[in-house]
Formats: C-alpha cells, structure tokens, sequence
C-alpha cells in the first residue's frame, strides 16, 4: 500500500486499507487532523495525537476530552512518560498492536494502568510472566509492587521459592529495596538453608553502603542499612556449625545477640527474640498429570465451572495448576479457587488464558499452599468464552492416581463441574506438587 506524505495531498492510497489499524497509524505517524498534543518526559518533547481515537480505547482520556472536569489546553503535559514509551503506546491504541520488550514493557505497563487499559495490562503482565528466570525474578518482583499487580507479585514469590538460591547470587536481589527484601524473607517457602539467607542479606547490605558511597563498608554500616530486616533471620534455626563459622566471626551482631543465638541454638532457650519457625524444607515442583493424551472438544461461550477433587498421601505443598488453552481464536477468562474439604478456601486468583497457535496448556503458579493428609482438595476453575472461541482442548486416557517423589495424588469426582470434568476428561491437565527436595517425577529443576 503506497503512503502519502503529511504534506502531499496527491497520493492518497493509504485511505484505501480495509485495516483501520493501517490508516489509524498513518494519521497518527503523520500528524493528519490531529487536535491535541502530549509534552512528555522532561524534555518536552511535543507528540500530536486525535482525541477521538483516545476516547474511544481510554475510559481516562474520555473523561479527560468528554468529562464534566475535561481538558481545555491544547497540550497536555506527561512528565512522567518518556517520549519513546509515549509512542509506543498511543501505537498500541490506535492498531492494537506494539512492540513488547524486556526494555519497554515495565513502561507500557505504566502508561497501560495509568489510562485503563486492560488489553494492554495483559500483555505487559504476560510478557513479565513467560520472561521470569532468576536473574530478572527480582526486578519483576519490584515492577509488582509498584503496579500493585498482586498474582504477579506472587507468581515471582512462588518462582523464588523454588530457585532460591539461583535468585540471592544475583545483582537484581542486591538491588531489592528494603521492602521487597521483606517481603521475601517473611517466606517460609524459601528454599535453602538459613544461613545462604543471612548471607544473601549482608550482602545486600554491602551494596546498600555502596551506593552511598561507601565504598569499604564497617560491620556497623552495613548493620545500620539493614536496619530491622535482620529480625526476620531465623538464627534460632541454624545448626552451630553454620552459625560459629559465618555469623559468629561477623560483626553484623553483638555479642549480646551472638550468645542468646547461641542459648537458643543449643539449649532451645527461646531467648534472642529472632524467629525459631524453620522454614519449609527444601522442595522439588512436579508436574502431576491427569492425562496421557489431548484432544478437542465444543465449549459455551457462558460460565462454565471445571472442577475436580483430590487428596494426598503426604505433607507436600500445591504450586500451581495446569490449564488447557483454548483451540480457537479467543481467550477464557475468569477466577481459578482452591478450597480445602470444600468450605475453606485456601486461594482465590484471577486467570486469563489465551489461544496460542501451537500450544495447548497454560501455567498458572502461586505461592505454595500447604497439603496434608486426611483433607480432600478441591481446584475449581469458573470460565467464560471470549472472542471467537468455540473449542478448547482437553484431556483423555486418563490418571486417577500419580506419585510426585513419595507422595500419591489421588483425583476424585465432585459435583461441581458443570463443563464435563471428571477423573475420566476434562480442562485440568494437571498440578504443580511441591514435595521433599529428591529426583521425582515431572520435576521443573
């Protein structure tokens, strides 16, 4: 399709595209008929863009154009928003189509939260997902808490707790701000033992001194940057070994914490004040799988609840569920619950799952949840059709019955379901079981 420039008024084939994302784009790139301008970032930069098109795809630029308080300049300042960011996102609004990346897309989130716009949230949300691996965990973790973006926030807790050790050597935990660090060391889920986390903390007390300038930091600043998070070490929890050869010969405590440590270490005196709970012993995520095989069936488009019971043979954890996606262009959306002997529930999240060519399951991840013995467990999914979804995939040649390391997860029937799921069929593919840290089936690691 041949474009025009904004000042030839000869060649206008550009008008002929049967995509309005095409012609959306060109009068946004060449400034035609556009009637307001954005100064963004600090420098100003001035960016035209058309209120019409703004309104139509923000509820915020539409109360800001069309709203009792609305907008009477002609130039609306962004200070906030670098230019380049601007522009990726108002491309976005006007084709529905951008260019994600791991450079841009805390950004777009921004711009996507701070004008409502909740296609644009989820594919900033599921880049930050798919992209997690231990050197970024920490950084989306941050981005979490800033966006207040709660299930990522606890899928990146959940993926530390499985990598724990990975994810404290790297540069981005030493650059956690004193909150996110807190946040992960009320964990109990952590994997490793105490002292790589204690370690792990003066380290990034270390670098905190760096970046004031303090370049051969004291025992006494680096205690002063870690302020009050070292009350969340649980030295109580330490063998004596560990606790003599890396604590006792470091000055971060004084004696007077160094021997009730001690006292509590040995004797179990309970008199440092520092948590005595262990934290969970080290764990190994498995895949349980309910299915051999996959195939296809019709959905409705209306509410739809996929549920199924099960129970285990031992104390292990549940990290997670595995969804079938959709076979057809659209997207199933809706809520994913756990409940524990079906009045309980132990976890309630929002889940949004898409159609991808070529790829039939979805992982949703969440902070471990604690299954014993004894209890029935109930995973329920209620989901709605979007778009033009019609069909998704589900599974056959079914597993009533599967270990992870020692532990026996056995499916049940309830009556629930309204879409079909049984132990026989249905839209859960499996689980993500946490057990005690020894090779096991399906492991992640």
């Amino acid at each position: 399709m041949a474009h025009s420039d904004k000042n030839d008024n000869t060649a206008v084939c550009w008008q002929y595209s049967d995509e309005f994302s095409e012609t959306n784009l060109h009068l946004l790139e060449n400034d035609i008929l556009s009637d307001i301008s954005f100064a963004a970032g600090e420098e100003k930069t001035i960016i035209r863009a058309h209120k019409m098109i703004l309104a139509s795809r923000s509820p915020v630029f539409f109360a800001m154009f069309c709203g009792l308080l609305k907008e009477t300049s002609t130039v609306v300042d962004i200070p906030d928003i670098k230019p380049d960011i601007f522009t990726l996102f108002l491309k976005y609004l006007y084709t529905r189509s951008c260019d994600t990346n791991e450079n841009t897309v805390t950004s777009l989130l921004y711009c996507a939260k701070k004008y409502d716009v909740p296609s644009l949230q989820k594919i900033c949300r599921d880049f930050l997902r798919k992209a997690i691996n231990p050197v970024n965990v920490c950084t989306v973790l941050e981005e979490s808490l800033l966006f207040q973006e709660d299930q990522l926030k606890e899928e990146c807790i959940s993926f530390i707790s499985q990598n724990t050790i990975a994810v404290l050597k790297t540069r981005s935990f030493k650059n956690l701000s004193s909150n996110a660090v807190k946040l992960l060391l009320k964990d109990d889920a952590l994997n490793c033992k105490e002292i790589h986390i204690y370690s792990a903390l003066k380290e990034w007390g270390v670098c905190a001194c760096h970046r004031k300038g303090k370049i051969i930091p004291s025992a006494e600043s680096i205690r002063d940057e870690i302020g009050d998070l070292i009350k969340l070490i649980r030295f109580p929890t330490m063998s004596v070994e560990d606790f003599s050869k890396y604590v006792a010969k470091d000055l971060v405590l004084t004696p007077e914490e160094k021997l009730a440590s001690y006292q509590d270490i040995v004797l179990g005196e309970k008199v440092s004040g520092y948590p005595n709970t262990p934290r969970q012993e080290p764990t190994t995520l498995c895949r349980v799988m309910r299915f051999r095989s996959i195939t296809t069936r019709n959905r409705s488009k209306e509410f739809q609840y996929d549920c199924i019971g099960f129970t285990v043979s031992g104390t292990c954890t549940l990290g997670g569920a595995m969804f079938f996606r959709p076979a057809t262009s659209g997207m199933v959306t809706g809520k994913l619950i756990v409940r524990e002997n079906k009045d309980k529930v132990l976890l309630a999240s929002d889940v949004s799952i898409d159609f991808k060519i070529g790829m039939t399951t979805f992982d949703h991840l969440f902070s471990p949840i604690l299954l014993e013995p004894g209890k029935i467990y109930y995973i329920l999914h209620k989901g709605k059709m979007t778009g033009q979804c019609v069909k998704s995939y589900c599974g056959t040649d079914p597993e009533p019955a599967v270990d992870a390391g020692n532990v026996r997860i056995q499916f049940k029937n309830v009556n629930y379901s309204t879409n079909n799921t049984t132990v026989s069929t249905g839209e859960f593919l499996g689980l993500f079981i946490g057990v005690k840290a020894k090779s096991g089936l399906g492991t992640l690691n």
